[in-house]
């Protein structure tokens, strides 16, 4: 239940006087900042058009993201110790330089700058600044120091254990400690601990969204970067996830609509009439349309992988219902070039009205049962397929029918918007007649009374 949080409460006090600086006119009940047109932009834990409720937040269902310093973004060669590739350092890191601990220190202040990022200050770690904060304040000592003082009190924090701000893990999880060719121990990576006010289950767009301003963000802020510093590499398993997600949509839409253009003009081809195929298509896509809307929003679906790559599948096969009534359709118009568009829309349903409902109730009782499967991906994909069947049907038997009754133009085999080309029909001529001098000539077929005859001239004494 949300619980109201009054300006001024103890809670979100340190968070405010923090971003004071970094997010312009603070008001929203002083638990968020007012952005350029007059919206709130609360702080994390805080909802409402004002900021005025708190909701605390559950850590163990927030998106952690690693932000890591001195590792090359591509592994190298795969073994049996290291079954992801090798990991590659950079070896210009230099991580005692002073311009990089300033550097390394700010960066979660840098990063909770930008409202944008998600970010949960006070819930992240940055490996540096928590070493200045729990380990040089109480020796009265602040960074930068000299290179050397400086890796003998982090080694020596390193070797103490710490846990404060680490959210129980090892200090081992955040700094990489190795040694040299001469055998003195060196930091070959740092790792700072980003969590995000964005939940694992969130929207796909969402999470995108989000991932995708931090890699802009992190790509502007190593334009600047000191000498000795590296460039910032992500590592997360749900960004990974999102990435592998985002991408499989996208080159599984670009493909749909690749296929799309290839199946119109193969049917085009197939049929010769620019007008027949232009409606049938628009059809099947303005069916996949309302399919899409019922699954996203009236159902709640999210786009995901098997909503992706099922798409182009359904579109495939709603195209044939509607092409084999307007194949009908134009054949009986061939056949009675006079008749009214009524007697030949009722002539085309007649031919091939009932198979089509046939072929549809099939596919519909066969998807219809994965409906009541245990595993959710089956259940969502017969849930899908059940209602793609039942809108195909509708529009090859309902759909289609009307608008071939209601545009008389499309009589004609040639369609509406056909018109006689001289040039491609001479095209054409010399197409056929080019193959029918690489084609082999026919054997000339042999009738029995042609044998007779040649028996009787071969058979001596007749």
């Amino acid at each position: 239940m949300a619980v109201s949080a009054r300006p001024g409460s103890s809670r979100p006090s340190s968070r405010v006087t923090s971003t004071h600086g970094s997010c312009g006119r603070c008001s929203c009940n002083s638990n968020g900042c007012q952005t350029a047109d007059g919206a709130c932009d609360c702080f994390p834990d805080f909802r409402g058009q004002r900021c005025e409720f708190y909701y605390p937040f559950d850590l163990q269902h927030t998106i952690t993201l690693n932000v890591v310093q001195g590792v090359r973004s591509r592994p190298g060669r795969q073994s049996d110790a290291h079954r992801h590739g090798r990991p590659r350092y950079w070896r210009s890191y230099d991580w005692s330089d002073p311009n990089v601990q300033i550097f390394a220190r700010d960066a979660c202040a840098e990063h909770a700058k930008h409202s944008h990022l998600k970010m949960r200050r006070e819930d992240s770690a940055c490996i540096v600044e928590l070493f200045e904060a729990s380990w040089l304040v109480p020796k009265q000592k602040a960074l930068p120091l000299a290179p050397f003082e400086f890796e003998r009190e982090f080694f020596a924090y390193v070797d103490s254990n710490p846990t404060v701000g680490l959210g129980g893990d090892s200090i081992l999880d955040y700094v990489g400690v190795d040694c040299d060719a001469g055998g003195a121990r060196t930091v070959r990576w740092m790792r700072d601990r980003i969590l995000l006010d964005v939940r694992p289950d969130a929207a796909l767009s969402k999470r995108a969204e989000v991932y995708r301003n931090w890699v802009r963000y992190l790509r502007r802020r190593d334009h600047g970067k000191p000498h000795g510093a590296t460039r910032s590499v992500l590592s997360s398993d749900n960004y990974v996830l999102t990435a592998l997600l985002d991408g499989v949509i996208r080159d599984t839409l670009i493909g749909a609509a690749v296929a799309l253009a290839c199946a119109y003009l193969c049917v085009l081809v197939a049929s010769g009439s620019l007008g027949h195929t232009t409606l049938v298509f628009s059809l099947v896509v303005a069916e996949c349309l309302v399919l899409t809307f019922t699954v996203t929003c009236l159902l709640g679906y999210e786009i995901g992988i098997l909503e992706a790559v099922s798409m182009p599948i359904f579109l495939g096969l709603s195209i044939d219902y509607s092409f084999h009534v307007d194949h009908a359709y134009r054949v009986a118009a061939h056949d009675n070039p006079n008749a009214e568009p009524a007697r030949l829309v009722r002539r085309a349903l007649e031919t091939v009205g009932a198979p089509v409902f046939a072929a549809a109730l099939t596919t519909f009782s066969s998807t219809f049962v994965l409906i009541f499967a245990r595993l959710l991906p089956f259940s969502r994909l017969g849930v899908i397929a059940s209602i793609n069947t039942t809108y195909a049907a509708l529009t090859a038997l309902v759909v289609l029918p009307c608008f071939l009754h209601l545009m008389p133009c499309l009589r004609r085999e040639r369609g509406c918007w056909q018109r006689p080309r001289p040039k491609l029909r001479k095209l054409a001529r010399r197409s056929r007649s080019l193959l029918r001098s690489l084609s082999p000539a026919p054997r000339p077929r042999t009738r029995p009374a042609d044998l007779e005859m040649k028996l009787v001239k071969i058979t001596p004494g007749v």
